[in-house]
């Protein structure tokens, strides 16, 4: 049985998702390396697109927060037990907006976050394009580059911008009433090919929601805590599939006219 964490120094630990996710992303940015480029792509896998940039980087990351003792959730190696018995976990992203980095279109990031069980205590998302961190938690605050940031006061869902996404084989004749209905209560749709920028975009109130189902936890397990930083509400469940969630964000009026959605 794992240990609460309660009187553990989170700190430390906060310095080194910091630290371990800049370094990763000074990492691909200075290495012009051609492997970085080369994927392998098959619809039928539960990741469709997987590129070496995805390794390489898991490979930066995964040894630094390994010597906190912390155990790790990694899109890449799945899960790896600590040597400390707590009720902490890193989850991490080594390239969320793969197809994004291979095309040189749109956002591709890192993700880095410190779970407590079902509970987002901090996270950091490195804009691999932009050279940026945006990091934070419910209890830390959100910031970018150091410069605090807050969600949208957007009111209304007929004046809010929704940033979602569809999950990989979304089956558009079953979700499509569905998805689509939910969609035209809003003013915009945006669809960016990542989950972990799109909640970034929330917290730094250029979207005002965030909505998305069958989302993969890794995806989205650092930006949850950001967008609580930045003063937002976040709701989520588990799906039947392992590590699956469905995921909803905003600030407390527009999440009250979405749950009714």
């Amino acid at each position: 049985m794992n240990i609460k964490a309660e009187n553990y120094q989170i700190e430390p630990l906060i310095e080194t998702i910091k630290k371990t996710t800049i370094n990763a992303g000074d990492y691909i940015a200075s290495n012009l390396n051609p492997d970085f480029y080369k994927f392998k792509f098959d619809k039928n896998l539960k990741k469709e697109v997987k590129a070496k940039a995805d390794a390489y980087l898991e490979g930066k990351i995964l040894p630094q927060l390994m010597d906190t003792g912390i155990s790790i959730l990694s899109e890449e190696a799945g899960y790896t037990e600590g040597t400390k018995n707590l009720d902490l976990m890193f989850i991490v992203d080594p390239l969320d907006g793969t197809f994004n980095f291979l095309k040189g279109s749109g956002p591709s990031v890192i993700s880095v976050a410190l779970w407590q069980r079902n509970i987002p205590i901090f996270g950091a998302i490195y804009d691999i394009n932009k050279k940026h961190l945006i990091f934070g938690g419910k209890k830390y605050g959100a910031f970018i580059n150091n410069k605090e940031i807050q969600i949208s006061h957007c009111n209304r869902l007929s004046e809010a911008v929704l940033f979602t996404g569809f999950p990989v084989r979304f089956d558009f004749n079953k979700g499509n009433d569905k998805f689509w209905s939910f969609c035209q209560e809003f003013a915009k749709v945006r669809m960016v090919g990542s989950a972990a920028a799109s909640l970034a975009n929330v917290a730094m109130g250029y979207a005002d929601a965030y909505f998305e189902e069958n989302i993969m936890i890794w995806d989205i397990a650092a930006g949850l805590a950001i967008v609580e930083g930045a003063g937002g509400v976040i709701e989520f469940e588990e799906n039947q599939d392992k590590y699956s969630l469905d995921v909803m964000a905003a600030n407390k009026k527009i999440m009250k006219q979405m749950r009714i959605l």
